[in-house]
């Protein structure tokens, strides 16, 4: 019984983190590439040539032909519904490859 209560409180935590988290997280699309940025202070720029694909990548795995590490910029998890909105727009108008 306490395990349980233990694994439900500790769940309930991990939820609210990433909830603030992901509502915490501003995305900015320019021409050059996209910065995102979270209310703790952190800012990750990215390039639109150095982007591979757009989802959440959990490893470092490497482009076969380059050797370059892949860089995913995780989307879906600020907007599930990103593909039609602005943030949409800006990938098919620029790096429409990354559309699945």
């Amino acid at each position: 019984m306490i395990g349980a209560v233990a694994t439900a409180a500790l769940f309930g935590v991990l939820v609210v983190k990433h909830r603030r988290l992901v509502a915490g997280t501003v995305v900015r699309f320019t021409p050059e590439g996209v910065e995102l940025a979270d209310a703790r202070g952190f800012r990750v720029r990215l390039r639109w040539p150095d982007i591979s694909r757009i989802d959440v990548v959990d490893t470092q795995p490497a482009d076969p032909v380059t050797g370059r590490p892949e860089v995913a910029i995780p989307l879906g998890e600020i907007d599930p519904l990103w593909e039609r909105g602005p943030m949409g727009d800006w990938v098919r108008r620029l790096r429409p490859d990354l559309m699945r």
